[in-house]
């Protein structure tokens, strides 16, 4: 079982027009196409983020494991008399690697029953509907945990779990620069937050990715709070994210204020950390 990805069948009559009331993204324009997409508490910050696709018949939101029941069980109580229905999916992964740079047209491919191929631009992501008991093995998951958490983190993808639930709002974690935010779409959870911080605020924090050096013995872990040097100060000014330590990059929320300045890990001060053009916005 994958620890980095979950799969959600949402069907039934109501489906998209319920989605389109909940979620960051413009559910109705989904047609075999995929979408990152974040859901909000009513505060405005991110309970997940993920990618919300159509199979053509249902359908099917990836997210992070350890959000899913709680995306589950929230979106449940607004159901009301809503027709959707939420069903958690037994799935394998395969990130198959493409050319590089590559543009992302964002289809959706049902090669044949039961197995999804999602065009990423510069991979394809195979998602593979399984009987409960026909999982991947121990071997298969941790070989695509490791290619997706590179992939994301390479591409500047961050991906709410438990430890980041309502932390941050939207665009902190950079989820307008990925198109996973419609901001003409009209209502949804959070949406005035959002909105307001979009024509009207200014963003203090938001998402970067950071090179770690080779000089480092102490490895960088999610939740290590990110220093910045400045004059004689050492201040913390935001926390790593994600990580990809075999390829030692890392993405990390920080303050803009200072993010040009040296940064480094709390963890280890030894040396500060380059900082990497994201590519995108």
């Amino acid at each position: 079982m994958s620890t980095e990805l979950s799969l959600t069948r949402i069907s039934d009559q109501d489906a998209r027009q319920f989605l389109q009331g909940q979620l960051t993204n413009d559910v109705n324009g989904l047609r075999l196409s995929w979408q990152f997409t974040g859901y909000c508490s009513v505060k405005g910050r991110l309970i997940m983020t993920g990618i919300l696709l159509d199979s053509g018949e249902d359908l099917f939101l990836l997210c992070h494991p350890t959000v899913q029941e709680t995306v589950i069980s929230t979106l449940s109580k607004y159901r009301l008399r809503s027709k959707v229905s939420f069903t958690p999916v037994a799935a394998t992964f395969q990130l198959v690697p493409g050319e590089a740079n590559e543009h992302s047209n964002h289809n959706v491919t049902l090669s044949q029953a039961g197995v999804l191929q999602l065009d990423l631009g510069n991979a394809t992501l195979v998602v593979t509907i399984t009987p409960n008991d026909a999982g991947p093995t121990a071997s298969d998951s941790d070989a695509f945990d490791a290619q997706w958490r590179h992939w994301r983190v390479s591409n500047g993808i961050c991906i709410i779990d438990a430890a980041l639930q309502e932390k941050y709002v939207p665009q902190m974690i950079n989820l307008d620069q990925i198109d996973g935010i419609n901001f003409k779409k009209g209502c949804y959870t959070g949406q005035e937050i959002v909105a307001r911080m979009h024509y009207l605020g200014k963003l203090k924090q938001r998402l970067v990715k950071l090179i770690e050096p080779e000089s480092h013995k102490q490895a960088v872990q999610q939740g290590n709070s990110v220093i910045a040097f400045v004059g004689d100060e050492a201040l913390q000014i935001g926390d790593i994210v994600a990580t990809d330590p075999s390829h030692r990059q890392h993405l990390a929320v920080v303050r803009l204020e200072h993010s040009d300045q040296p940064l480094a890990s709390a963890n280890d001060l030894s040396e500060p950390f380059s900082i990497e053009p994201l590519p995108y916005g």
